[in-house]
């Protein structure tokens, strides 16, 4: 298949970068969400974040106007530790920042779609997973590891058919996920009354 489309590098595709170091003194108890890997985890995975840690407006208002923040349609990915790989496509206008080092950002480029390249970066990372997990203490993502990554570039009008399958996909997933969850309380139910 990837014959009929041309391979690119990633960087091609979208910029990638990282945000400005916030550091532990800056954290408040209310404010804008900081978030780090888990909670990209958890919006990545359809939960709401579990948010711990917040910074001033006016230090997000200070970062967002001399370098810009996450926009929707921008892919966070979790580059080091247990949850290396989870992404997350922003997909709010909520102010929030994020962790340096743990995470990654790649601002997607036009033409690009980012359902789309955030399937393809969950092959990509599988991949660099275990090709690299043999011998590395603690396996971490770069920028530029990922900038080097070959991506198969078909056209957008591809690129939003196969968003739009994979949606369907997702949707069926949690349907058939959402039956088995009811027919097992059920199970547990009637295992309760005859046999309790």
């Amino acid at each position: 298949m990837t014959d009929s489309f041309p391979l690119v590098q990633l960087s091609e595709l979208a910029d990638i970068g990282s945000s400005k170091r916030i550091y532990a003194n800056e954290y408040v108890g209310e404010g804008i969400p900081f978030y780090r890997s888990k909670e990209v985890r958890e919006l990545g995975t359809g939960l709401k974040p579990s948010i711990e840690l917040f910074i001033k407006p006016e230090r997000y208002n200070e970062i967002k106007k001399k370098y810009g923040v996450p926009k929707i349609g921008d892919i966070l990915i979790a580059a080091i530790g247990a949850t290396i790989g989870y992404t997350w496509i922003v997909d709010t206008e909520s102010p929030f920042y994020y962790k340096d080092g743990n995470l990654i950002i790649l601002s997607v480029k036009d033409g690009v779609n980012s359902s789309f390249l955030n399937y393809v970066l969950g092959i990509l990372i599988a991949d660099f997973k275990n090709k690299d997990a043999a011998g590395s203490a603690q396996l971490a993502l770069t920028i530029e590891k990922l900038e080097k990554m070959q991506v198969v570039s078909p056209d957008i009008e591809l690129q939003n058919q196969f968003a739009i399958f994979v949606r369907k996909v997702e949707k069926l997933k949690s349907t058939t996920q959402q039956s088995i969850d009811e027919l097992q309380l059920l199970f547990d139910s009637l295992m309760q009354k005859y046999f309790g």
